[in-house]
């Protein structure tokens, strides 16, 4: 009988480990990405070439996707917490994303009928 809360004990503390380096790998990840786009969009603004592009010798990064992927940092950040309005904001802004993601994947379709494009800057 001891053996079995042993075990039982061991196995709740590896499930809680797992999940904690999960936290923290969703958290540093998320990080990482708002940090390379607040970069990307201060080469936008400032005009500096070199921040524009994620990799050297790389197509430049557009500030929508800048911007939709600090919209999804954000949104994983706030989808850790247990409040509720935390989490409703968290939605909003996947929400947001998911949108973002449809403009600009029929952006292509309208620029060759010659429809106007609103958010495009390249």
């Amino acid at each position: 009988m001891n053996r079995m809360i042993v075990n039982e004990t061991s196995s709740a503390l590896k499930i809680a480990s797992t999940n904690q380096r999960a936290f923290v790998f969703s958290q540093t990840l998320a990080f990482v990405a708002s940090f390379i786009s607040i970069l990307v969009l201060s080469g936008w603004i400032f005009e500096i070439d070199f921040l524009k592009r994620i990799v050297p010798g790389y197509v430049m990064m557009n500030p929508t996707t800048a911007v939709l992927f600090i919209l999804l940092s954000a949104g994983l950040w706030l989808l850790q917490s247990d409040d509720v309005r935390r989490v409703r904001i968290a939605q909003a802004c996947g929400a947001i994303v998911l949108l973002g993601g449809l403009f600009k994947l029929f952006e292509g379709p309208r620029r060759k009928t010659g429809a106007a494009v609103f958010i495009e800057r390249s």
